[in-house]
This record gives C-alpha cells, sequence and structure tokens, in this order.
C-alpha cells in the first residue's frame, strides 16, 4: 500500500504544470521519436547495495520498444555479489488530449548464485515532456512496478532492493521509481531519480542514468 500511495502522489505531483506538446516520453529519457536506438549506463545506490550496469534500447514511436542490459550488485554488508542480463519490454501509449505517455512493462532479469534466481516484474510509468529551450528538455517520469522471482530449484526469492547482507533476498515486493530526465539537444540525457521500495525499513535507492539516442534524423 505504501508503494501505491507514493505512486498517486507521483501522478499529482507530475500533474500540476502541464501543458500539451508532442513526441512524449515515459522513459525519463530522450524520446524514440527523436532516435530509435538508446545506449546508456546506470548506477544505484544507498547504504545496503551499490549497482551499476549498462544497456541498450531499441523503440518504434508510440509503440513497442525492447531493452536489454546487464549490471553487476554489490552487498555493502560483505554479502555475496550477483550479477546477470535483464530484458525489458513495454509499449508507449499517448493518451489523446493530454500531454501524457502511459508506458506498460514487463522484465525478467537473471542473476548469478545460488539456485540462479530469475526476478519478473510486470507495472507501468508515465511521463511528459517540458520544453525550456531548444537544447533542453526536461522530461518528468514515475512508475510503479511488482516483482517476483523464481530460482532454478523453484525457491521464491526477490531482487536487489532488499537490505541486509544477502544480494538476493527472499519474497515478493513493489517499488516505485521516480525520474526527472534532462535531455540536451533531444539525443543526451542525464536521468536523476529515487527507487523506492515497498519493504518496511528498506532504503531508498539513488539511481542515475546516462544515454543517447540515434540517429537523430528519424522522421517526426
Amino acid at each position: 500500500m505504501r508503494a501505491f500511495r507514493l505512486f498517486v502522489l507521483a501522478l499529482i505531483v507530475l500533474a500540476a504544470p502541464l501543458s500539451r506538446g508532442i513526441a512524449q516520453t515515459c522513459q525519463g529519457t530522450a524520446a524514440f521519436q527523436d532516435g530509435r536506438w538508446r545506449a546508456g549506463a546506470f548506477g544505484r545506490d544507498n547504504d545496503n547495495v551499490s549497482d551499476i550496469g549498462a544497456s541498450l534500447a531499441y523503440g518504434i514511436p508510440r509503440s513497442f520498444y525492447g531493452e536489454i542490459s546487464f549490471d553487476n550488485l554489490q552487498d555493502a554488508h560483505g554479502g555475496p555479489s550477483a550479477s546477470g542480463p535483464a530484458l525489458a519490454v513495454g509499449y508507449q501509449i499517448h493518451l489523446s488530449d493530454t500531454p501524457f505517455q502511459v508506458c506498460p512493462e514487463v522484465t525478467a532479469h537473471l542473476w548469478s548464485g545460488d539456485g540462479s534466481p530469475i526476478v519478473y516484474g510486470f507495472g507501468g510509468s508515465l511521463g511528459y515532456r517540458v520544453g525550456i529551450a531548444d537544447w533542453f528538455t526536461l522530461v518528468p517520469a514515475a512508475g510503479i512496478r511488482w516483482l517476483t522471482a523464481t530460482t532454478l530449484t523453484g525457491t521464491s526469492a526477490i531482487s536487489s532492493t532488499s537490505p541486509g547482507p544477502q544480494a538476493i533476498a527472499m519474497g515478493s515486493s513493489s517499488e516505485v521509481h521516480m525520474e526527472i530526465g534532462l535531455v540536451f539537444h533531444r539525443s543526451l540525457t542525464i536521468v536523476p531519480g529515487l527507487l523506492i521500495p515497498s519493504q518496511n525499513g528498506t532504503s531508498s535507492i539513488f539511481t542515475l542514468g546516462l544515454s543517447i539516442n540515434w540517429p537523430s534524423d528519424v522522421n517526426r
């Protein structure tokens, strides 16, 4: 319930200063309309975990997109590290007569380690673009994701947002994420953000991403 309330609050915050626009994005990045390929790097950090990785995405404007990534998770309490590939597939829905774009998304993340846990996720995000100058755009975005996982031995597991002495903890979870994309020249994006897990006592995770979209001459 805490995650749901935070998501609703994020929607209210996003709705306040809107003006209609085109080429919206729910990813907090440059839009696929401005470049169908996107390469990036990201990091996540709090007192319990540190996670870094790289990603490659391809999207069709106002249609499907997919992203593959690989990251390495370090446990700050001396527990084992974990790494592995992830896949995300989503669909971009532009809400008619509004500035919003909504993206339902499914994810899967295979972690190394005992039992090789596979974390599955389902959720959605929304965002819009605020034009500041010809060379600079703000892209606020927010979303919620529900997570569940199994191992190859059938044991339940859950992902990197859990605190404690293990990088991959047992159970199930949800998480709210909020980002503010800083887009330069419709291609280069810096994305600071916050990831808020639903578990009681779990610290929020600060996130930072850097990405570039290309080519810039995609039909608009």
